[in-house]
């Protein structure tokens, strides 16, 4: 891993709880299986094009993003915009977000809410359950093989949806090993943070039909979400493209060439 990718992981350990018993976790676990379902992700990415449009503050390559609204707010409008999900980056020490954040968007909108997290430990799929997300990204890189399974069958378990994001052929094929709906496949490399779109198209090549694709980083514009959907992918997952701009939503809307017609909020 990159330096700033290591500062991240041994970030998220440090914030684990210090103590949470096998007690404290049943209960967590009951308290999750005991919330309504959850609005599937799935199923709103079979519209054509489909965009995941994220929420964050700042990011470590761009510093602050002059777009950003409080969570709700822009959750709101993004959804009038066309967004098919939201997704919710609630790592508040690199960008900016607090994981309250995520509540705040799950309950101002009909869409559904995917929590992007570094996620690594049980506890964190709990939580993620518990704060209102429909969906979680687990980061394959990041989870050797027994706890990558064990997050993902917990996920499943308590009602969350799973996409999981991959890199590399390495992980794709760890990935395919828990026969996923949702695949998302990152154009930028975690070690060295290069973009390559070509690349994580020649790496969809190998998904297996009936596996959902999510394009993920790099999506500037139009004709970079075109070039994927000529290959089948229709599913895209935009953050900085779209906070980069005063009206995240109105950029969104030009992206699915919608017209906006409500005010800005």
């Amino acid at each position: 891993m990159n330096a700033l990718l290591e500062r991240i992981i041994a970030d998220r350990r440090r914030r684990q709880p210090l103590s949470i018993d096998s007690y404290k976790m049943q209960r967590l676990h009951e308290d999750c299986m005991s919330l309504p379902s959850v609005r599937s992700l799935q199923r709103a990415l079979e519209q054509r094009p489909a965009v995941i449009a994220e929420i964050k503050r700042c990011s470590p390559s761009r510093g602050e993003l002059g777009g950003y609204r409080a969570p709700g707010l822009l959750a709101t409008a993004y959804e009038r915009s066309g967004a098919a999900a939201i997704s919710v980056l609630t790592n508040e020490q690199f960008f900016g977000m607090h994981k309250n954040g995520l509540s705040e968007a799950s309950a101002s909108v009909g869409i559904p809410v995917l929590r992007k997290e570094f996620i690594i430990s049980e506890f964190d799929i709990l939580e993620t359950r518990l704060l209102g997300a429909d969906a979680v990204l687990l980061i394959v890189r990041l989870l050797d093989d027994d706890c990558l399974r064990r997050l993902y069958t917990l996920s499943r378990e308590i009602g969350l949806e799973v996409l999981l994001e991959v890199h590399s052929e390495a992980e794709l094929e760890r990935a395919l090993a828990l026969k996923p709906e949702l695949i998302g496949i990152n154009a930028r490399d975690l070690d060295s943070l290069e973009l390559d779109l070509r690349a994580a198209l020649r790496l969809a090549g190998r998904v297996p039909q009936g596996i959902r694709i999510v394009a993920e980083s790099g999506i500037r514009g139009i004709e970079d979400m075109r070039m994927f959907m000529n290959r089948g992918i229709h599913s895209f997952l935009i953050g900085s493209e779209l906070l980069e701009h005063d009206r995240p939503e109105k950029r969104l809307a030009e992206m699915l060439s919608r017209e906006v017609t409500h005010e800005a909020v």
